[in-house]
């Protein structure tokens, strides 16, 4: 700031690397969703596991009359 004429002066640097940084910063972010997001294995898995179990005739009857 200068007294006499009453202005200020601003000094700014412009880095045109750092926008490389947040281009980073959002792949980051997406490959990370991408990721976590299950796959169609996990998926099948899934609703296999809420579905309750049905137990029939098949292997569990016949362990127990032995």
């Amino acid at each position: 700031y200068d007294v006499e004429s009453r202005l200020a002066t601003f000094q700014v640097f412009i880095n045109p690397l750092v926008s490389w940084i947040w281009v980073g910063g959002i792949v980051l972010i997406l490959g990370t969703c991408v990721v976590m997001a299950p796959t169609p294995a996990e998926r099948q898995a899934w609703r296999e596991a809420s579905v309750p179990a049905r137990f029939g005739a098949e292997g569990h009857g016949e362990a127990l009359a032995d």
